[in-house]
């Protein structure tokens, strides 16, 4: 276990640095995020403010990797098809959020079930699939995905992959 020297994102904050030093940390952050996805196949499943340390020498240190998942081949191959899902169509949509979700037959068949379902994947989808600038201080945007959530969860419409809910986890810090 190595000492990461530097501060954390409040402290980098409080700290008035110019634009262009927070822009390319805000880069580091996604790309570190990124890396760890495509490239290693993990899903880095705390990605809070704590667990990143801007350094003095201009790098980002990742710290607590307790909560670490290791994709399968399976789960690589579902996540890339449910990744291009939002640029190909709802039927893909539909498609990837059936196979995400292990549904039964009777439960493929229910429109409600995967109308809801899309919906939570649309909004998680959103940010990425825009091609204009997305606001995430917008607080329209969480409301509304935590309004989907919990009409899935009322609905007792949590049947999924194992690999979904570190994503939900990630996504929205649950």
């Amino acid at each position: 276990m190595d000492y990461v020297d530097g501060v954390h994102l409040d402290e980098f904050v409080a700290g008035n640095h110019a634009q262009d030093a927070r822009d390319r940390f805000g880069s580091l952050i996604v790309r570190s995020g990124m890396r760890m996805c495509y490239s290693a196949h993990m899903l880095y499943s705390d990605p809070h403010p704590g667990n990143f340390v801007f350094m003095r020498d201009g790098r980002l240190g990742l710290i607590d990797f307790g909560c670490v998942r290791r994709y399968s081949a399976a789960e690589v191959d579902y996540l890339t098809q449910a990744e291009r899902a939002a640029f190909i169509s709802e039927d893909a949509v539909r498609e990837a959020v059936i196979r995400g979700a292990d549904l039964t037959e009777r439960q493929r068949a229910e429109k409600d079930r995967i109308d809801l379902m899309a919906a939570w994947y649309n909004w998680v989808c959103e940010p990425v699939v825009r091609t204009d600038a997305f606001d995430f201080s917008d607080p329209s945007y969480m409301s509304r995905g935590m309004e989907i959530f919990r009409e899935l969860v009322a609905r007792r419409y949590t049947r999924t992959l194992p690999v979904n809910t570190w994503i939900t986890k990630s996504f929205v810090g649950m």
